[in-house]
């Protein structure tokens, strides 16, 4: 099932009992998997699931010969569905299970060396001209207490952001997502919309403060290059 608490119309929504599970778990897949994903939309299922970030690896052909394997989860995992539900009764549920909920204090799975080697190595990238702008990301671990869709009711609390999912599709690791940005969103006649948090600023509804923010950001050079990074 998942939980999308910023689905149609904006609303939470609820996808239960998927008709057929689409997925893809090696490159040779995904191709297959994106055009039955196109026939199920076409013939007016809906669709709820997610694309792994390794699954750049398949679509960019100079990335193809790293064949860098998921952690563990699909390259694409979507389900058929006839429509979503009303998601009172899971979020009730995820409140409720977030009471015996808890994560232990997560421990990064690199070292300090493994960073420091990672960061010099993207500013020799950046030098060179090859890149301008990398994500250097790594693992950590926690041990869990309680149930995944309590641990996510527990971030609900503490966590007030637009976008939040809870994705438990089957064969696969449990996701639970929560961000403050929307990377995009398509509407019906394709139009593209993205809402970043890099490299901008928050409206004010005083003309002065709103002025304010504004000269503030256009002075930062950080958040300037953060801008021409994203835009």
């Amino acid at each position: 099932m998942l939980l999308l608490e910023n689905g149609p119309g904006g609303k939470p929504a609820h996808f239960a009992r998927p008709r057929r599970m689409i997925r893809a778990d090696a490159a040779h897949e995904v191709e297959p998997a994106l055009a039955a994903i196109d026939i199920e939309r076409a013939g007016g299922a809906w669709l709820a699931g997610y694309a792994s970030y390794e699954l750049g690896y398949a679509l960019e052909p100079k990335l193809a010969p790293l064949n860098v394997a998921p952690r563990g989860e699909p390259l694409i995992h979507f389900g058929v569905f006839d429509g979503p539900q009303d998601a009172a009764a899971i979020l009730a549920q995820a409140e409720e299970e977030a009471k015996g909920a808890a994560l232990s204090r997560p421990a990064a799975l690199w070292s300090q060396s493994d960073h420091a080697r990672g960061v010099r190595a993207i500013q020799e990238y950046i030098a060179a001209g090859d890149v301008y702008q990398v994500n250097l990301t790594m693992q950590m671990a926690s041990r869990v207490t309680g149930t995944p869709l309590g641990i996510y009711g527990a971030l609900r609390r503490r966590q007030t952001v637009a976008h939040g999912a809870f994705v438990a599709l089957p064969d696969a690791p449990v996701v639970l997502s929560r961000s403050p940005e929307l990377f995009f969103a398509c509407d019906g006649a394709g139009r593209i919309e993205t809402r970043p948090m890099k490299g901008t600023a928050p409206r004010a509804t005083n003309p002065a403060q709103d002025a304010a923010l504004r000269m503030d950001l256009q002075n930062s050079a950080k958040n300037r290059a953060e801008n021409l990074m994203i835009v």
